[in-house]
């Protein structure tokens, strides 16, 4: 590459570098995430306990690994879903004991046997504790099951655990950790995006020009008769039009076209405003890019009777007349 002698120039590729900068923090921000979800994936949950000991006990406590031997078919009382095959709360028995269970459709199907008592099925999940509204939808489906009002709020726990097992929660379930890293892997993988295609404009640019243009052009960037708009990154010189937000933009005045103001509206409100620029050779780009800025538009009106007064047969607007000189003269369609 051609020596850079303006600092401005520099400064405008230190920026395009930090989007890579950026990208290189977020994968390594990523890294842990994956690594940490790749532990639990893989973790040993190791023996389960069994259910009805650890409520026989009372040292059942949410959140434990257990396993229970179903004796009997499953008798449904709660859903959420009325879809035949949707997750739904079962009381499910073990021996002589009742239990309640959250199962999933393959689960109960496994459970729903004729001879299941004679060969019993063992479920393993993670304890669980019942939602009250739950508790007063087990207390009634086990009344009707019974045929009488026998379990009330008072006496549930003297009958049934306030725990259920849940079949359907996921035993290694890393999915807040997987969120985490797709987020910012995506994250990365857009601002390498933003960095790929800024550069490649930056270098498309550089190579336009002789170095001994650009010593002309770094000469007149860092005259103190430039006209410079910060917030835009815009530099007006006298030969030149010099955008260094977002990459490399440089246009000899001669050079132009048509210029026109253009802005973006959301719901009515103007969110942002630039110029468009067309070259002779069929060439677009836009400068002077404001967003959420109220006086941008008689910013945009100074830097396009700057332009005019530079190039003063230039289309200026965009109107239909301009429209149609600017594809009979240039071609621009």
């Amino acid at each position: 590459m051609k020596n850079i002698r303006s600092q401005k120039i520099k400064t405008a590729i230190n920026l395009i570098n930090r989007y890579l900068l950026v990208v290189v923090v977020l994968f390594l921000l990523a890294i842990p995430f994956y690594v940490w979800a790749y532990i639990i994936e893989n973790e040993d949950l190791g023996e389960p306990l069994n259910f009805t000991e650890q409520v026989a006990s009372a040292s059942a406590t949410s959140g434990e690994y257990v396993e229970l031997k179903v004796t009997e078919v499953p008798n449904v009382f709660a859903e959420y879903d009325s879809s035949k095959t949707s997750d739904k709360y079962y009381f499910v028995w073990s021996d002589n004991y009742l239990n309640v269970a959250f199962l999933d459709y393959d689960t109960y199907q496994k459970l729903n046997q004729e001879g299941i008592h004679d060969n019993p099925v063992t479920i393993r999940g993670i304890t669980k504790t019942l939602p009250n509204d739950v508790i007063e939808l087990a207390i009634d489906g086990y009344n009707k099951m019974v045929g009488e009002e026998f379990l009330t709020a008072s006496n549930y726990q003297s009958y049934l655990s306030t725990l259920y097992i849940d079949t359907t929660a996921d035993l290694n379930n890393s999915t807040i950790q997987v969120l985490f890293a797709v987020v910012l892997t995506v994250l990365a993988l857009i601002f390498l995006t933003l960095f790929i295609v800024y550069r490649r404009k930056f270098k498309k640019v550089w190579k336009q020009y002789s170095e001994k243009e650009w010593n002309r052009i770094s000469q007149e960037l860092d005259s103190e008769d430039a006209k410079i708009y910060k917030k835009s990154r815009l530099y007006l010189t006298e030969h030149y039009i010099i955008c260094l937000n977002h990459g490399l933009t440089v246009v000899d005045y001669q050079d132009l076209a048509w210029v026109y103001p253009y802005q973006l509206k959301q719901y009515g409100i103007t969110t942002s405003r630039s110029i468009i620029l067309w070259s002779k050779k069929k060439e677009r780009y836009t400068v002077a890019s404001l967003e959420g800025v109220t006086k941008s538009k008689a910013m945009i009106d100074e830097v396009i009777d700057f332009i005019v007064s530079k190039n003063p047969v230039v289309l200026v607007g965009f109107t239909d007349e301009n429209r149609k000189s600017a594809k009979d003269l240039y071609q621009i369609r």
